[in-house]
Parts: C-alpha cells; structure tokens; sequence
C-alpha cells in the first residue's frame, strides 16, 4: 500500500511533530471489521510500502490521505520511465522544470560572488544582508538538484530495473564511477551524504546509527560555503530503504524508521517551514515532508541493507504517487494536443 498523508496547520495553531504524523491517522485506517472476518483496508503498518508525509502553514486547516495500491504505483512508474525515455523531447520544458530526471551539471565548492556578498553582509553593509539571504536560498536549491534522487532513478529500483549496466565504461567515468559500477554504486557516489548508512538490525545499535546519520548530516552541512548560515529554504526528505536480508528479522515499518530519522535533520539542518522572507521564528528546526520507499532487493545491496536520504525545496506535488500522475496527465494532454493537430 501507498499512503500520502498532507496536513496543513493554522499559522497559530501548534506544529506537530511530522515524525508522529503517520500514527495518528494510520490507526484509524486499519481497524479490524470483525464482522465480515477482515481489515477495511490494511492489516497494519508493515503493509505500506510507500508513506509520504507533509505538514505546512496555512490560513486555514485541512487535511488529505491518499490511499494507493502499491501494484498500481509501481505500474504509473514503469509509464513515467517510458514517458521520460520516450517523450523526453515533446514534455522537455515539463520535466525540466519538475525535476523528473537527474542531468549531471557541474558543483563549484567556492561560488565568489557570494563569498564577496558575505564579506559586505559581515562589514554591516545593509543591502548585502537580504542579498545574501535570497542568494543562499538559490545556491541550496540548486546543490539539492544535485544531490538527490530522481523519478526516473526512483522508477528503475522500484521495479527492479538496473538500466546503468547498459551504459559504456567510458560514460560511467564521465559521472564519476567505475567501469564495472551498478546502478546502486553510482548513486552512492552521486549522492549528497557520500555513501550508505546501514540499517541497525537491533534495537542495541539505534545509537550508533543516529550517531552515524548525526555525522553525516554535519558533514553535508560542510559540502559548500553557502550553509554557514544555515538552510534557507523548506525542506523535503526522501528516504530509500531496503531491509537487512536476515532470517527471523522483520523490517521495521517505515513510520518507525522516520521517528528515528526526523528528530536529528531537524536539529541539525534546522530547516524552515517556509521561504526565508516569510518564514517566522518559530518555524525553523522542522521539516516540511518526506517520503520513505521500501526498494527491493537489488543484486548489489548489501546484506545489512541500505537506507539513503536525499533532499529537495518543498513544493507542490511532493508525494510519488501525486508527482506521478501529475506527469502522466501532462503526458496525455500531450498526446491529445498531437493526436488532434494530425486529424485535422
């Protein structure tokens, strides 16, 4: 099953933790209908494959639950991989613009005009201050682009498709990996934390895994110039988890592993609710969403499993079964618009 959870809070009404989101409303999605020998529409949480949940400011309350079968989601990927290898240069503005597919683009670690707009901002120079601020918010979108993963990619593991061992040695190099790299090692060598942490199998060892995530996301926070001052812009996290391949363990379900997960982004990256020249001080240290996609097994995942975090600005359409479908929409307005120009 897949489960999109958005809840949107008065701007004086108090902001709940995202993290325990999921268990306020899951609970009332499974209760066991006794009489017709069954669950109304899932047994419990290990039957959600894909949760994604965000919580935001707005003038006034509301609240939206998708619930989708996780068979027909992995079927509007397989049509979003088509869509972007087959109809990349009819919707190319739309997947652009959406960030559907990763383009490799060169980082540079030292952006001079913002260390020179930093040193005016330290001297007091007053229009140096929000200039900095807007320029930062840019520079962190755009180093996010880099380093997260992207439908497309998502679509492939999803399905269990590893599309990289068509791609020549001489190309793999050119992204950075080795000649005799998989799919799952490129993305870790693209990927913003530099590498994989692996997943505690038990309970013992949740300490050394906040303790590696807490290193990891320092580390993040030192990759470029433009985050001393901390994150600017609203954050979205997505989380790919594949379960330790180990007899006698279950996997935990995937609001647990998001309780373990939020408390230290948000104390470390401390992101705001919304854009900087809005945001108001009591709305930092708090992710806007995330999402958390249980991938299969693929042939180079190690036996401890795998569980890497990326991230993106908030923004419309975050959830992988909204973004989805919003593509394949556009896809067929597409299609409608050629179909009808030929006919006439």
């Amino acid at each position: 099953m897949a489960v999109e959870i958005s809840v949107k809070v008065s701007e004086l009404g108090t902001f709940p933790a995202i993290s325990a989101i999921p268990k306020t409303y899951l609970d009332l999605l499974y209760p066991s209908n006794k009489e017709k020998g069954g669950h109304f529409l899932f047994k419990d949480d290990a039957d959600i494959d894909y949760l994604c949940v965000e919580c935001s400011r707005l003038i006034k309350e509301d609240l939206k639950i998708i619930l989708y079968p996780m068979d027909c989601l992995k079927e509007d990927m397989r049509l979003v991989r088509r869509i972007l290898s087959d109809y990349e240069d009819e919707l190319e503005d739309f997947i652009k613009e959406n960030e559907y597919e990763f383009e490799p683009t060169y980082e540079s670690p030292f952006d001079r005009d913002y260390v020179e707009t930093l040193e005016l901002a330290q001297k007091g120079i007053e229009y140096a201050q929000g200039a900095l601020t807007m320029m930062e918010s840019d520079l962190q979108v755009d180093f996010f682009k880099l380093y997260r993963i992207y439908d497309g990619e998502i679509a492939d593991l999803l399905l269990g498709i590893d599309r990289f061992e068509r791609i020549s040695g001489k190309d793999k190099i050119r992204l950075g990996c080795d000649p005799n790299d998989t799919f799952i090692d490129y993305i870790r060598k693209r990927f913003g934390l530099k590498g994989v942490v692996e997943l505690p199998v038990k309970v013992s060892n949740r300490d050394d895994f906040v303790r590696k995530l807490e290193e990891s996301l320092v580390a993040l926070m030192k990759r470029a110039v433009y985050f001393i001052r901390g994150i600017q812009i609203p954050l979205m996290a997505t989380v790919l988890y594949t379960p330790p391949l180990i007899l006698g363990k279950a996997s935990k379900d995937l609001d647990n592993l998001m309780k373990i997960i939020v408390p230290p982004v948000n104390k470390i990256l401390r992101p705001p609710l919304k854009e900087w020249f809005e945001v108001k001080k009591k709305d930092y240290g708090y992710l806007a969403g995330y999402e958390v996609i249980k991938v299969p097994r693929q042939k180079s995942t190690p036996q401890g499993g795998l569980l890497w975090l990326s991230f993106k600005k908030h923004g419309f359409h975050n959830g992988l079964v909204d973004r989805s479908q919003w593509l394949i929409w556009e896809w067929a307005d597409k299609v409608d618009e050629v179909n009808e120009y030929w006919s006439n």
